[in-house]
């Protein structure tokens, strides 16, 4: 699904109309917000959204809403409260929160912000309401053992999305989600790699993916290694070697025709 692009708040109570109605009263001129939202079936979304400073709440006039959702907001950028349940939670980069949309809840950005959103339909999950009403509104730790596991996942996403950039590296992955280096190796030590040798993992198999598939016949193998983020064609070759055992270009010839390609996968 394409990044929505709201320019006023109109546009944004109504884009929200028929999940969550909410009021939208931003803090300053100017107003931009994007909202870049993936499906990912049985009613599950994940949005990564930024805006300029502002408040929403939902609006008083609604007993429920469209959807009965439970929201799980990790921010990248920026501060954040999180009002619900007569408790508020002060939420900042690597930090997450948890609120639901059956209840009234009020949401305070003071400056520009970035957060990831994971949005779940309630009767997804497993947990009595009770219990998902003490978890709401309470601000969840980036050094807990929840956010930790969010965290690298949401890191592995990046390098999925950003596997070409040539310049994507532990430092990159550190600043993007403002923890130091030494967490970034931390994370990535609880799924059993590096940082490096998942960046490079991912590469190689957006190459596969782009050796196999004829309509880059006529595309040299270096370009195609460039194409997945390697800066070297001779250190492209070396690391596609060590993984399946034959050159780029043996590959190609060898699999493209006979459909053994594997997605992108974390």
């Amino acid at each position: 699904m394409p990044a929505a692009v709201f320019k006023s708040v109109l546009e944004v109570e109504e884009a929200y109309e028929q999940t969550v109605p909410v009021v939208v009263t931003p803090a300053a001129a100017g107003f931009q917000m994007r909202a870049d939202e993936q499906e990912l079936g049985d009613g599950i979304s994940i949005a990564d959204i930024r805006a300029v400073p502002l408040r929403a709440r939902t609006r008083s006039r609604v007993v429920r809403p469209a959807r009965d959702l439970l929201l799980f907001c990790v921010h990248v950028s920026g501060p954040a409260r999180v009002i619900q349940h007569d408790r508020a939670a002060d939420v900042g980069p690597g930090a997450g929160v948890l609120y639901e949309t059956r209840t009234p809840f009020e949401l305070v950005y003071p400056a520009e912000m970035n957060s990831v959103s994971l949005q779940v339909p309630r009767e997804l999950v497993p947990i009595r309401t009770a219990q998902i009403t003490g978890y709401s509104a309470r601000t969840l730790s980036a050094q807990s053992p929840a956010m930790r596991d969010v965290l690298v996942r949401m890191m592995c996403q990046h390098v999925r999305d950003h596997v070409g950039d040539r310049h994507l590296s532990v430092a990159e992955l550190a600043r993007r989600h403002h923890v130091s280096e030494r967490h970034v190796h931390t994370l990535f030590e609880r799924i059993g790699t590096t940082p490096g040798g998942y960046i490079r993992a991912q590469r190689l198999l957006a190459a596969r993916a782009m050796l196999a598939n004829p309509a880059n016949d006529a595309c040299p193998v270096a370009d195609i290694g460039a194409a997945a983020g390697f800066t070297d064609p001779r250190a492209f070759e070396r690391a596609f070697r060590r993984q399946y055992e034959m050159t780029p270009g043996r590959w190609r010839r060898a699999h493209r025709a006979g459909g053994h390609t594997s997605e992108m996968s974390a």
